[in-house]
């Protein structure tokens, strides 16, 4: 399975630990310092979106001085270009990083309340996007707040050594989530295919009491899912006996009625089973 992982620089030094941890996907990791969200959408033409199952972007940090409803106007347009690359693409969405106090600014320490703007701004802007990524079928995922305490650099915005394995951990386990469903999803599909291209072999005869009259006996080794058959029949007997069973008392009705295998009425009531 192929993932691509990609956004702005908080994700640059996840790489070696993804591959780690991921060991049996191929992962790539684009990182673009400084990307805006309309930035990101630009270059998704050239990241060749079709050749991945499953794409996590984290992108927005460097938009989050903007209005709130112009954020949310690009994230919509990013999520459409998405979907016209590669409509049949898993997409998980991380949540924007909360800031932390600048320590490089001159004023630290003595007007501390920037930051604490920033957040509040930036929990809106999560909660936006997570009703609009919800929206579009795509997951969304973010720590609490709280979770990033000590997480940051000295300039409040980057992550430093704890922030970037807080982060890989948090990836990782969204990563491992999304490619389990989906290997269930293909299985699934694999299934119903394979089952839609079989089905219900008749053979072999039966005799039935008086009269010696015989049905044909049913024998799959691949039964649908919306046959008689609750579950698939054991390839060491002959016959599945609830099915069989079913079968066998409502020909001895029949034949308690003097009503040949062979006529008409039997054809239309073995059919309706």
């Amino acid at each position: 399975m192929k993932i691509l992982v990609t956004g702005d620089s908080m994700i640059k030094y996840l790489s070696e630990s993804l591959s780690e941890n991921l060991n049996r996907c191929e992962i790539e990791l684009k990182s673009f310092p400084g990307i805006r969200i309309e930035e990101l959408m630009e270059r998704l033409p050239s990241l060749s979106l079709n050749s991945y199952d499953i794409v996590l972007m984290h992108v927005g940090t460097n938009n989050s001085e903007e209005d709130v409803d112009a954020i949310v106007r690009k994230f919509v347009c990013l999520f459409d270009t998405i979907f016209c690359l590669n409509p049949t693409l898993k997409v998980l969405i991380s949540g924007v990083i909360p800031r932390g106090p600048d320590r490089f600014r001159d004023d630290f320490g003595e007007n501390d309340t920037f930051y604490l703007f920033q957040n509040q701004k930036i929990e809106t802007i999560n909660s936006e996007l997570r009703r609009l990524s919800l929206s579009r079928g795509y997951s969304f995922f973010m720590r609490n707040p709280e979770g990033w305490k000590g997480c940051l650099g000295r300039d409040g915005l980057h992550l430093n050594y704890k922030g970037n394995g807080e982060l890989a951990s948090d990836f990782v386990k969204q990563l491992q989530l999304a490619i389990s469903v989906e290997y269930v999803r293909r299985w699934r599909a694999k299934s119903i295919h394979r089952s839609e291209g079989k089905h219900i072999t008749m053979a072999s005869t039966l005799t039935l009491g008086r009269g010696e009259e015989k049905c044909q006996k049913v024998i799959s080794n691949d039964i649908p899912p919306t046959s008689l058959f609750s579950r698939k029949p054991d390839t060491k007997r002959e016959h599945s006996m609830p099915a069989l069973f079913i079968l066998v008392k409502h020909t001895q009705r029949l034949a308690t009625r003097k009503i040949s295998p062979t006529s008409q009425e039997f054809k239309v009531s073995y059919e309706s089973l």
